[in-house]
């Protein structure tokens, strides 16, 4: 990302494909109102209907045309990177980037960028070809793989660090908690049984080292150790 030199920036996959009318198209979207474009994507599956088309349903799921990102709609559209386009200067200004060395980083990412940027369009074409795999990180996490789901939990710690770093915290705790808990519970869900243990642990050590006073139910058992597998 350092090294990119325009107004806006993008991520592609290795394994994925941007139409060649991608940039072109969103280009009309361009200004200084507009702080991301997101489009629809393609979702390609060789293995598994059901599993592409409830893919299909949670990346499409966006509000079309210009749209205001507040905290109730940021739990609801899809974290992947590759299906939006980002204003460079946003990212450089709060040094939003990918953590090195883990998986879901696109949770962090999307998390961190949409905390602070909330003005976007989204454009019903269809510019993306997302291609999954069993073999990808998603796929080994619905194979339920040793040290795969357990980053759900790990991912949390830069989005703490960014929030803890931007003042977003005030006044956005109750958000900031529902984060917490859903990932805790998709890294339960992705985990096979002999790191569940793990993974309760893992939250409950952020939990207490974070040193909030969470409304959540289940985030303050979980800090004072009553939930158990």
């Amino acid at each position: 990302m350092h090294n990119a030199s325009g107004t806006w920036i993008s991520f592609v996959d290795s394994d994925d494909e941007l139409e060649l009318e991608a940039y072109e198209v969103c280009a009309k979207y361009f200004g200084e109102k507009i702080d991301s474009i997101w489009f629809k994507t393609n979702v390609v599956c060789n293995f598994d209907e059901k599993l592409r088309s409830h893919t299909d349903c949670y990346i499409n799921n966006i509000p079309l045309g210009q749209c205001y990102v507040d905290d109730l709609l940021l739990l609801k559209l899809n974290v992947y990177a590759w299906s939006k386009l980002y204003k460079k200067s946003i990212i450089e200004k709060y040094n939003i980037t990918f953590p090195e060395g883990c998986y879901y980083e696109d949770a962090v990412f999307y998390y961190n960028f949409f905390s602070i940027a909330k003005k976007i369009y989204a454009t019903d074409n269809f510019l993306y070809n997302y291609y999954m795999s069993k073999n990808s990180i998603m796929g080994m996490s619905r194979q339920k793989k040793e040290n795969v789901g357990i980053y759900h939990i790990i991912i949390l710690d830069y989005i703490f660090q960014f929030w803890k770093t931007n003042g977003l915290l005030s006044g956005r705790q109750k958000l900031f908690e529902s984060i917490v808990e859903r990932y805790i519970k998709l890294a339960l869900y992705y985990a096979p049984d002999s790191e569940k243990s793990r993974c309760i642990w893992e939250g409950t050590k952020r939990l207490r080292n974070w040193d909030l006073l969470y409304e959540s139910k289940y985030l303050q058992c979980l800090k004072e150790g009553q939930l158990v597998m």
